[in-house]
Parts: structure tokens; C-alpha cells; sequence
């Protein structure tokens, strides 16, 4: 029998924010991890909106639905995924005034094939009232639709 049942290939997958690997094209990018009580993540730090965070990920076909698990922030900005190089979330604002733990955003995906996927988000905004290009997360969850 095959390794995930009937499936060639997962149906779900997570990370922890420092397993992407992340680069900023003209930024100053640097990582680091925090704790705070019991929530703890993955800093990413942009002076400009290029700051990008990559993943590889095997796949089945269908639908899924793509959870980002962090904390909001007066420094954060806002920003976008995607799924081998095509857009499948935007706008994702993650300032707040004040400290927000364990926020989650949530969009649905399609994987058109099974197989070997490039999971990638990038900091490409701000809100106008935040300092900053900052990005705190956790961890990023994509599950299939229907999967126990």
C-alpha cells in the first residue's frame, strides 16, 4: 500500500516560519526567533517591500485551504502568497497598534497537479500607519479540503 493510502503524494503540510528560506532583494533582511509567554515565531525584517520567504512542498491535486499562523504588530506590513509563482492570496494586513498573538489568515488553494510545489509569500506593502515591513510568524499550515 502506498505511503499516504490511496495518495501518491500528502494532503496536508505545515512549517514553522524558519524553515522558508528568506531573502530581500535592496533590504536589510535579517531573522530571528521570539518567545513571548507561550507564543513564540520567526522575525523577518525589510527596510523595502522585497523581503521574500521560500518553501518547497510535495502536493496530491485538489483543493486546500493555505492557514498563516502569526502576530500583528504596529511594524508589520502586508503580504501576498503563492503558489508556483502564481498569486493565490494578497493583502494580508498584519499591523495592529497593539501586540495580536496567534492571528490567523486563511485562503483557499488549488493545486492543479500533484507533486513537487513552490510555496512563497512576500512583504509587499504597508499599512500607512505601520513603521514598518516586519513580518512575525509562526507557522503555515496547507490542508486538503475533506482530509481527517
Amino acid at each position: 500500500m502506498p505511503r499516504f493510502g490511496a495518495y501518491r503524494y500528502p494532503r496536508d503540510w505545515s512549517a514553522f516560519a524558519d524553515e522558508f528560506v528568506w531573502s530581500g532583494m535592496d533590504s536589510v533582511a535579517y531573522n530571528m526567533q521570539w518567545q513571548q509567554a507561550d507564543n513564540f515565531g520567526y522575525l523577518v525584517y525589510g527596510i523595502v517591500p522585497t523581503v521574500q520567504g521560500l518553501k518547497y512542498l510535495h502536493l496530491e491535486e485538489g483543493n486546500y485551504t493555505l492557514s498563516i499562523r502569526g502576530m500583528k504588530y504596529s511594524f508589520n506590513g502586508i503580504m501576498s502568497w503563492y503558489l508556483d509563482g502564481v498569486m493565490i492570496a494578497s493583502g494580508q494586513d498584519w499591523y495592529s497598534a497593539a501586540l495580536v498573538y496567534n492571528v490567523v489568515f486563511t485562503a483557499s488553494l488549488a493545486v492543479p497537479r500533484g507533486g513537487l510545489h513552490t510555496l512563497a509569500c512576500l512583504v509587499n506593502d504597508q499599512n500607512p500607519a505601520s513603521g514598518g515591513y516586519y513580518a512575525f510568524l509562526t507557522r503555515v499550515f496547507v490542508r486538503m479540503a475533506g482530509a481527517g
